[in-house]
């Protein structure tokens, strides 16, 4: 509610300074003139555009944030304040932009493994109704479930691996929630997500699940970078 006030205002600002015989005049940032003309400070001014595009920010709205910071970037010499903070203003736009940047190569590396465990996982859930019979996980960590298979006498098969289609829909749901979770910077939700997905499919002894887990693992471990801050802000006493 507080960024749409602000949104409020800086649109009613523009319509004050508007004039209705130039559609250029519509579209172009705030002068120094029109600023002076309103009576708000230049840094009033240019805080309020800061907190609209860390609100965007916030809300995963990355594109519009570089894209308004370049904005305000290109629209500083316009604003009559000091040559110094001008030039901070400048440098601290730049590092807000490639903080974005930053934060946003690792959230789309994790969006397309995402994208393709949930493809991989699509098609076992397709193979296991159409071939129940499973390939066990020859790996030294997982060896014990062969020499159960065959020391002991199993009236009736493994339940999980009666319903290993089940439990793939299962964690299929699980990535989806992950995914969303990431949608919305809710990392902590995201991670958690992921442990149950990898603690599911621990109970399943097939190979092809084993490598899905360790898929999901690597996913995981990639490094979390919190939501960027802008530092920019700062400058202004935020």
């Amino acid at each position: 509610q507080h960024y749409a006030n602000l949104n409020d205002q800086l649109v009613a600002l523009k319509r004050q300074t508007q004039t209705q015989s130039s559609s250029d005049v519509q579209t172009a940032p705030l002068t120094n003139h029109e600023i002076i003309h309103t009576g708000i400070a230049p840094t009033v001014v240019i805080k309020q555009k800061l907190d609209l595009i860390q609100f965007a920010i916030d809300q995963q709205q990355f594109i519009y944030a570089v894209d308004h910071l370049t904005q305000l970037q290109q629209a500083l010499p316009q604003y009559e304040i000091a040559p110094a903070l001008k030039h901070s203003l400048n440098q601290a736009l730049e590092q807000d932009k490639q903080a974005i940047q930053q934060y946003v190569i690792p959230q789309n590396q994790r969006h397309q493994m995402i994208d393709d465990l949930l493809q991989t996982i699509d098609k076992n859930i397709q193979q296991a109704l159409a071939r129940p019979k499973l390939e066990m996980d020859q790996s030294e960590s997982v060896s014990w479930w062969k020499k159960w298979f065959r020391i002991e006498k199993v009236e009736t098969p493994s339940i999980n691996l009666m319903n290993r289609s089940v439990v793939l829909k299962e964690v299929q749901l699980r990535l989806l929630i992950a995914e969303q979770a990431l949608n919305q910077g809710k990392m902590a939700e995201y991670q958690n997500e992921l442990q149950s997905v990898m603690q599911k499919l621990n109970e399943m002894p097939d190979a092809t699940s084993q490598q899905l887990k360790n898929r999901i693992a690597k996913v995981s471990h990639l490094s979390i970078v919190p939501v960027p801050k802008l530092s920019t802000l700062g400058l202004l006493g935020s």
